[in-house]
């Protein structure tokens, strides 16, 4: 492949093309990621041309279509797999689940004529029907148990010859944790494992699940402090929570970030590339953001460190993703289908931005502006409210959300 995700600069990175680089130099391991999969990959080539190609395939790699030894997948949620959950009890422990994102209605009909079950590692078989899983959000399989050495979790749909279309909505695996153990999202029921591969960014709150009572102290840049269990079958895991430090020297965090790429699969980043909606009004849930079903474009600003960052649209269940264009990091996304999945820099990330549409109609009781300045919202003055609508839009280069503007006011 010629081309990958280059960490230049301390917590940045951006696309870079093979030829741009001197064989002839030493590159660390970790310098280059492959934008699709997010597992490192090194330079090499011919004589006459460079490229980039990933290190031998093991259990713990992750699928990817640029891997010469990779398994095609026909859906992006085949692809970046079944997400692992966890959710916290009125007593303070945690205990973790598998997530299976809702079926169409007409899927879930079918799924239920045909007798079709998910079996995960070959121990518990659960029938498809409307009691356990679901066609509004996602529905949580309990998980009493972590794979071992950094394996995955392995599913299968039987009867094989009537799953396909099962398999492309959800998946065959979900990620394992690593020796070090795994790191989540933190929300008020609990949190989202961050896959293998994926990014996150500092002084954001997470949790870090590990088997180890204490977190490593020579490891600079790590503010967190035990906050409660996971409770498993045949073990305990320990919960710590808080943040990844950015007060730190640039050598401290060269050596956090090689620490938490080579012992947890994971990124860190200064800046998480994200697609944030601006308008129409939306509600943000953990699955992702909920839109009206009439609407069809979502504006919204795009984070990212890159100066022309590359935005992927999954329509739907698709393998394919459109690529969009930003002006000043605005850009409008399109959702033909009932949802669609927003990916900023790199094709395959399971922490992307997932716009659903549901027949819920979305009420904003106090228009408010707001302008972004260096990833910051600063609010601005009501008075004279479409002429300053106006007047931002405009400077932003959009003109089409003018339209929607007026409506929140009359």
């Amino acid at each position: 492949m010629k081309t990958a995700l280059d960490f230049y600069a301390r917590g940045k990175q951006k696309e870079a093309n093979a030829d741009e680089y001197d064989r002839s130099r030493y590159y660390s391991r970790d310098r280059f990621i492959c934008p699709e999969c997010g597992e490192a990959v090194h330079l090499t080539g011919s004589r006459y041309s460079n490229h980039f190609a990933h290190f031998k395939k093991s259990e713990v790699s992750a699928e990817c279509d640029r891997r010469v030894d990779g398994s095609p997948t026909d859906s992006v949620y085949e692809r970046i797999g079944l997400p692992i959950y966890m959710r916290k009890n009125s007593s303070g422990d945690f205990y973790l689940y598998m997530g299976f994102k809702a079926l169409p209605p007409i899927l879930m009909e079918k799924a239920i004529q045909e007798s079709i079950s998910v079996k995960i590692d070959g121990k518990n078989t659960y029938r498809i029907n409307n009691e356990r899983f679901s066609c509004a959000g996602t529905a949580l399989i309990p998980l009493d148990y972590v794979p071992l050495s950094g394996h995955k979790y392995h599913l299968c749909y039987e009867p094989i010859n009537k799953a396909y279309a099962l398999s492309q909505h959800w998946s065959d695996y979900a990620d394992g944790f690593s020796y070090e153990g795994a790191i989540f999202t933190v929300s008020e029921q609990g949190g989202k494992k961050i896959r293998h591969g994926d990014s996150i960014t500092t002084e954001e709150p997470y949790y870090w699940v590990r088997r180890q009572n204490q977190l490593p102290s020579f490891i600079p840049g790590i503010e967190m402090k035990k906050c409660g269990r996971l409770i498993l079958k045949d073990t305990t895991l320990n919960v710590f929570c808080g943040t990844f430090s950015s007060d730190i020297s640039d050598a401290e965090f060269n050596y956090l970030t090689s620490y938490l790429r080579t012992n947890l699969k994971i990124h860190l980043l200064e800046k998480q590339p994200e697609f944030v909606p601006i308008w129409p009004p939306v509600v943000k849930t953990e699955d992702g953001y909920i839109i009206n079903s009439k609407e069809q474009s979502v504006y919204g600003y795009v984070v990212s460190g890159n100066d022309n960052p590359r935005i992927y649209v999954y329509q739907g269940i698709r393998k394919i993703p459109d690529e969009l264009k930003s002006v000043n990091h605005l850009t409008c996304v399109k959702v033909w289908d009932q949802e669609a999945l927003v990916n900023i820099d790199r094709k395959y990330v399971s922490n992307g931005t997932l716009l659903l549409k549901r027949p819920r109609v979305i009420i904003t009781n106090d228009a408010e502006i707001y302008e972004l300045i260096d990833d910051e919202y600063i609010s601005l003055p009501k008075d004279n409210f479409i002429e300053n609508v106006t007047k931002y839009c405009l400077k932003l280069g959009i003109r089409q959300i003018l339209s929607w503007f007026e409506k929140v006011v009359k």
